[in-house]
């Protein structure tokens, strides 16, 4: 009874320093600097990633779906917040992702 109560304590334990190992690996940055141009339909988005894990968002583009997707592919799965979001253009096309998204991505 005592050992398999310690077993399972020790293999929790593994458990969780995997996902806390995971986690920080996922969100540290690999140490290149990204520019990624998404195609959000007819206005431009950039994602910028820095070497230590920062993301900035510029524009958001006119699709609200395309840019959602775009972000969800490109972001950690397990940190989807923007650092920096930098709006450059007051057209309306070039920021109607963005207002959608206000609740949906957080940014620091």
């Amino acid at each position: 009874m005592l050992r398999s109560f310690i077993l399972t304590g020790i293999i929790m334990l593994l458990f969780s320093c995997t996902l806390v190992f995971w986690r920080s690996a996922e969100t540290a940055g690999d140490g290149e600097f990204h520019i990624t141009f998404l195609e959000v339909g007819s206005a431009d988005a950039v994602l910028i990633q820095t070497p230590e894990g920062r993301n900035v968002l510029i524009n958001g583009g006119a699709s609200v779906s395309e840019l959602s997707d775009e972000l969800g592919r490109r972001l950690p799965f397990f940190s989807r917040k923007l650092d920096w979001l930098v709006i450059a253009s007051t057209q309306e096309e070039s920021d109607q992702g963005i207002a959608a998204h206000h609740g949906k991505i957080s940014a620091r």
